[in-house]
């Protein structure tokens, strides 16, 4: 929402300043009584004034009644001097939402919160608070090492809530110090409190430990900036429903920027910038996150978290980028991840295809036999990214000798064969080079006893072959297990395996996939071009850089200037190498600038 003036003729009930009760306002004389009478005098839902004094306080400040506070910029507030042990100014009742305690309804805007080193222990702390509105406030001041510029508790449907904490200390008219800690919601025991349906505007500045950590905040909007902290920028614990969005942070001395911890259903985009070569963000036991509209350096999801949904994110050329997941169930929702140097899919239930099977996916594990429905016999299967059908990798298969000794088999446990679907399909690609393949049978085992031998036998070399084909779940017997099994009848070979599914009749269906099947299967590239002029009838082209493409895929080219109707094609050509041809056939000639070109190629599904 816009942050707006707060005009007197807005305000409810009388007003006063403090100077009415003798407060001098210079940081220098002690206006504690005078602060305190001046909150004792005004009327519940009226205002104090703070008209252009900066009032020194040695003694903690509790304003138990609803009242509004306008100052007139920074060169208006509180300056503190109460020492390490207590809090500056305190802001409501009990730690409770309940209507006879809470306070309701009121406004803090356009002042200061100051002090140096050791002023308090948090500088304010607000409780108990419904419908307040919080805005332009800047809390410099020491705090002890334990203590926060602001600790919130118990807060419900408070917008804006906006607090500014930053390094630029020696620009305020008193001095001052940047605080020990930023922001805190908590109770003032530490443990998880109640914000809901708040929407915070934070910036934690430089030369805290924590910039802001949240605990137990739900349905709320978070924004701002938290940059050059000791400890974490952005820590959540047990937040749910939230909205982290046009939050900018840089790496602190920590490994890890933000973290969310026992997070549910967070959403972290759009407009959510880290820039440093520590990890954007961790999530950690979270589940049902989403990620999308993001540009961060690391993105990391702990094997305790699932369900995680990742959507456009990009490194921007930041250096040492990667994504690791070791999540349960992580899917994408667009295959627009950009920029990443790496991306570690070490969770063996975890695969960014956004195909669910029965709670878990089958997933590839580095360069060894992948656990869970892939198995051997007298074979190895390892990760191959040179001979690739579906998506960055496939299967590379060796069978040590004929049938039945040597095989390679995907199995369907019992909690999918015993689902009583009468029918179920099998899918996928196979591919038998000329030198050191053999045919390839297909057979199909129910119970590893009763079998279907010579399903299907693949004879084709050197090209991929989909293969498919359906079967009866009619079996008698109680499913232990169902395999589909690949060997040969001749003996030792080499094959390889992609994008291989069981689909199961009933409805909604299962699917099981080989690794990294319909993985990234979009591969960007982009680099400044200047075709110049162009004569009538003639073309240009350019080779661009497009790491991941191979011959076979589709490409499209987007450019940063108009071609003046000049006809465009991309087409790969090599690995890795998008070729753009600008064709004149306009009927005379035609000068095109300099600019950024986008270049795209994707799988063509057959």
């Amino acid at each position: 929402m816009a942050l707006t003036k707060v005009s007197q003729s807005m305000i409810v009930g009388g007003s006063v300043t403090i100077q009415d009760f003798g407060g001098v306002g210079d940081a220098t004389t002690d206006d504690t009584a005078a602060v305190l009478a001046a909150f004792a005098a005004v009327p519940e839902y009226g205002t104090v004034y703070l008209s252009n004094g900066i009032f020194k306080i040695t003694q903690n400040i509790q304003i138990t009644k609803s009242v509004n506070i306008i100052g007139t910029g920074i060169n208006s507030g509180f300056y503190l001097v109460v020492g390490t042990s207590a809090n500056g100014i305190r802001y409501g009742n009990a730690e409770s939402l309940s209507s006879s305690t809470a306070l309701m309804h009121s406004v803090w805007q356009d002042f200061g919160i100051y002090g140096n080193t050791g002023s308090c222990k948090d500088a304010l702390v607000l409780t108990g608070l419904i419908q307040c509105s919080f805005v332009n406030i800047h809390v410099i001041t020491g705090t002890s090492a334990t203590g926060y510029a602001v600790r919130m508790s118990s807060l419900q449907s408070c917008r804006p809530v906006q607090f500014n904490t930053n390094q630029f200390y020696t620009k305020y008219p008193v001095s001052c110090t940047v605080p020990a800690n930023g922001f805190r919601g908590a109770k003032l025991d530490g443990t998880n409190t109640s914000l809901v349906d708040c929407e915070f505007n934070l910036v934690a500045d430089g030369g805290l430990g924590y910039g802001i950590y949240m605990q137990g905040m739900q349905a709320s909007v978070l924004t701002g900036l938290s940059e050059g902290n000791s400890t974490y920028n952005l820590s959540l614990k047990d937040c749910l429903y939230n909205n982290i969005r046009n939050f900018y942070t840089e790496a602190g001395t920590t490994s890890i920027s933000m973290i969310d911890a026992d997070g549910q259903r967070n959403v972290y985009g759009p407009g959510i910038f880290h820039n440093g070569a520590n990890t954007g963000l961790q999530l950690q036991t979270c589940d049902g996150c989403i990620v999308d509209g993001v540009t961060m350096t690391k993105l990391v999801i702990d094997s305790g978290s699932t369900n995680t949904k990742i959507g456009a994110i990009s490194c921007e050329g930041q250096t040492s980028s990667t994504i690791t997941d070791n999540g349960t169930n992580t899917s994408q929702l667009n295959a627009n991840a950009t920029g990443y140097q790496n991306v570690n899919r070490a969770g063996q239930l975890s695969d960014f295809s956004s195909i669910v099977y029965n709670g878990s996916l089958d997933r590839w594990i580095g360069t060894t036999t992948p656990a869970g429905s892939w198995g051997t016999a007298s074979a190895t299967m390892t990760r191959e990214t040179s001979i690739v059908k579906q998506g960055v990798s496939s299967a590379a298969c060796v069978l040590a000798s004929a049938y039945p000794t040597s095989q390679v088999q995907l199995s369907v446990p019992i909690s999918t064969a015993a689902f009583g679907s009468n029918r179920a399909t099998a899918t996928g690609w196979i591919y038998i080079p000329t030198v050191g393949g053999n045919d390839i049978q297909i057979n199909l085992f129910y119970n590893a006893g009763a079998a279907v031998i010579g399903v299907e036998t693949v004879t084709t070399r050197n090209a991929w072959k989909k293969v498919t084909f359906s079967f009866d779940l009619n079996y008698t017997g109680i499913y232990s297990s169902l395999n589909i099994n690949f060997s040969s009848a001749t003996g030792s070979t080499t094959f390889y395996l992609d994008g291989w599914s069981i689909t199961f009749g009933n409805a909604g269906g299962s699917s099981f996939f080989t690794p990294n099947a319909n993985e990234f299967v979009r591969y960007t590239g982009q680099a400044t071009w200047n075709p110049g002029t162009i004569s009538d009838g003639t073309f240009v082209a350019k080779d661009f850089t497009v790491l991941g493409a191979t011959l076979g895929m589709s490409a499209t080219a987007g450019a940063g200037v108009d071609v003046v109707d000049c006809l465009v094609s991309a087409t790969v050509t090599a690995a890795n190498i998008v070729t753009v041809v600008i064709q004149n056939e306009t009927g005379g000639s035609v000068t095109l600038g300099s600019s950024t070109w986008y270049v795209c190629a994707t799988n063509i599904t057959v």
